[in-house]
């Protein structure tokens, strides 16, 4: 008996599902301020224990979460805009095509079979047969 793996089918890959990370930046820049401000109450002993550069530390967490916030907010009005111009597009491009098939013309008639004109509502009269 032969175990053979088959080829899988290759699959296009699903898109990435679209998530919020301004929230864990956030969340991530008020944990460095809290912890900022803590280290400030404590900066005296942290001093004493030659701990000072948590401070640092701290003040540097926290200018990259807000470097990190302005450019996921900058990337998250570009999308936007990008979709707003998608649709956009989208709506004047419907706006261009037809909507049904094209009524036809009532007042020039073909010529080559003459028909009088006809009002709505009233029935048209039967072609005379041709001898």
């Amino acid at each position: 008996m032969r175990f053979a793996r088959l080829p899988m089918e290759e699959r296009p890959t699903p898109p990435a599902p679209r998530t919020d990370d301004r929230v864990a930046a956030l969340a991530g820049s008020a944990v460095w301020a809290v912890s900022l401000v803590v280290v400030l109450v404590q900066r005296d002993a942290l001093l004493a224990d030659d701990r000072g550069w948590w401070v640092w530390c701290c003040v540097a967490g926290l200018a990259l979460g807000l470097v990190g916030l302005l450019h996921l907010q900058r990337r998250e009005i570009k999308h936007r805009t990008a979709v707003r111009r998608a649709r956009r597009e989208a709506r004047a491009a419907a706006r261009e095509v037809p909507a049904g098939p094209a009524r036809p013309s009532t007042t020039a008639a073909p010529a080559s079979s003459p028909a009088p004109a006809v009002s709505d509502g009233e029935a048209a009269p039967a072609p005379e047969p041709s001898s």
